[in-house]
């Protein structure tokens, strides 16, 4: 009996660690947040009622431990952009388990560092530092997986 115990418990264990190692291929793909109307106040109410919505979509790729990503992020109800041009990834960093520290460049030069962490069926993000230049990157959101589209196909990411 005091065989088998040891056995079981290294089976679990070595059962348990794809999900571990998964946990971070588990990031790649698109993730998004659309800003609800709830705070739109004049131009933005108006604007916002017909339809129009600001959002963040970040596109991942991760390889190994390494992550790449493109990102979206509109403001003033699409007045402001700060987006990815190319295929050069604007965020990249490194993936310990279900969370990642990684460094930004916005369109317009500010540079910074955020996490993200995988929490269930959810992507928190959260801006740790901003320095130079201007961005539209939120401080803080919590982004759902969309379904794939062809934005960000050409994400270039070399672990």
């Amino acid at each position: 009996m005091l065989v088998r115990v040891p056995y079981l418990a290294i089976v679990v264990l070595l059962a348990a660690a794809p999900n571990i190692a998964a946990a971070g291929e588990s990031m790649t793909g698109t993730w998004r947040i659309t800003w609800p109307c709830a705070n739109a106040t004049g131009v933005f109410e108006q604007r916002c009622s017909e339809g129009m919505r600001d959002s963040f979509t970040l596109r991942i790729l991760v390889k190994g431990s390494t992550l790449c990503a493109l990102h979206a992020a509109t403001a003033q109800m699409g007045n402001r952009v700060d987006e990815s041009e190319g295929p050069e990834p604007s965020i990249t960093g490194q993936v310990v388990g279900t969370t990642a520290k990684a460094t930004f460049s916005s369109s317009w030069e500010a540079k910074g560092t955020a996490s993200l962490e995988l929490k269930g069926e959810s992507l928190e993000w959260k801006l740790l530092s901003q320095e130079g230049g201007r961005h539209w990157l939120p401080r803080t959101a919590t982004l759902l997986r969309v379904p794939d589209s062809t934005w960000g196909n050409n994400l270039k990411c070399s672990p």
